[in-house]
């Protein structure tokens, strides 16, 4: 199709159904920067913006209700978590927050990053010992219901893996379950991508004070 036709069509969609730009963009094959000229003075209201943010975020909600394992019972903090449909940056910040408790309910002394590029999401001390980094990540469900752990970051180029300075010690939380599971650096090293729960790390806390 001529540009002059992809652009009249993407200016339709956008006028007269009101189609978001990532919308308009799957059905307009042009590159971003094209697409965002073509629909200067174009603009959704604030409150359409507002409509589509709830609308993405009542999605993510459902991806991350979606999938339910075998055997764990479900929560009170999850079945809440899902009643209000938050989205999956409110439901890491759930997660870290649930970490902390824990930690702090074991007596561990917690302390956020010390550097703004620090990239773990808890320094935490205990009595005499040396402070120790920690990385709070979200268990997620695969499609056969098991939990695994990623150990990769986001980054502006895609993702990452961890390295060793990163983290001295991994938690992944399932908010499904109410579980947290602890390894350190050196029981992810050979691992790849993510790590599957598993019994022996459930609420290892001990970890931390060796």
């Amino acid at each position: 199709m001529h540009s002059s036709k992809l652009k009249a069509e993407a200016l339709r969609l956008r006028v007269e159904e009101r189609k978001s730009f990532p919308e308009i963009l799957s059905k307009i094959k042009v590159s971003k920067s094209t697409l965002s000229l073509w629909l200067q003075g174009y603009e959704l209201s604030s409150a359409e913006l507002q409509d589509r943010r709830k609308i993405n975020g009542q999605r993510s909600a459902t991806k991350l209700w979606a999938k339910r394992p075998a055997g764990d019972r479900e929560s009170h903090l999850s079945r809440v978590a899902a009643v209000n449909n938050l989205n999956s940056n409110q439901v890491g910040k759930l997660v870290e927050a649930v970490v902390l408790l824990r930690l702090t309910l074991h007596g561990f002394q917690v302390f956020g990053g010390v550097f703004d590029c620090e990239r773990a999401d808890w320094v935490v001390g205990f009595g005499d010992g040396p402070f120790l980094k920690i990385q709070v990540k979200t268990a997620k469900r695969g499609v056969h219901g098991a939990a695994v752990v990623c150990l990769t970051r986001s980054h502006d180029r895609g993702s990452k893996r961890y390295k060793e300075r990163d983290f001295d010690f991994l938690v992944g939380y399932d908010l499904f379950s109410d579980k947290a599971y602890v390894w350190s650096w050196a029981e992810t090293a050979h691992l790849g991508s993510s790590i599957s729960v598993c019994t022996d790390a459930v609420e290892r806390w001990d970890k931390l004070r060796r």
